[in-house]
């Protein structure tokens, strides 16, 4: 069991991580709705993407087959439309949460003049969930924290004004 001042130092700790979270989440969300963006990071037979557009992040994993350039992992990363990502035709919500492998769209680089990244079919699982949800579930913390102290504050503003009663000898 954690003592008073561990718990408000973890308290503190928590908020702060939620509040700099909350931060990230709105930048992203912003940044989103302006610039789609993709970072992948590549194996021999696998890529992890992240994609960021139109107010979502999509996290996929992809089953692909790269003739490695180098060995090892590898990066990729930039624009990319704007258009959907993951499951092609989701059948079902297994599908949508990336429970189980399907056929998804990937964002995949392209050699040439143009900067936006072109789209793979291949199979892997997928997952998209909405920037504003995280948005919400970061910043229940602060505000809550918030509240918490305009309360206190309240209530030693009130304090101040009290008028306590001594009992004991009048002489």
């Amino acid at each position: 069991m954690l003592g008073g001042m561990a718990k408000g130092r973890f308290s503190k700790l928590a908020v702060v991580t939620s509040s700099v979270l909350f931060v990230v989440f709105l930048t992203q969300f912003v940044t989103s709705l302006v610039w789609a963006r993709w970072f992948a990071l590549r194996h021999d037979d696998v890529t992890y993407n992240f994609v960021s557009a139109g107010g979502t992040v999509v996290l996929q994993r992809a089953h692909l087959v790269y003739e490695p350039i180098t060995p090892g992992w590898s990066c990729a990363r930039g624009a990319c439309s704007s258009g959907r990502y993951g499951p092609v035709t989701p059948s079902s919500a297994f599908e949508d949460f990336g429970l189980v492998d399907t056929v998804i769209r990937i964002p995949m680089e392209v050699s040439g003049p143009p900067e936006v990244a072109s789209t793979m079919q291949t199979t892997g699982r997928s997952i998209t969930i909405p920037v504003l949800l995280l948005l919400a579930l970061a910043g229940v913390l602060p505000l809550k924290h918030l509240e918490q102290r305009r309360r206190s504050r309240r209530v030693t503003r009130r304090r101040g004004f009290e008028v306590t009663v001594v009992r004991g000898d009048p002489n």
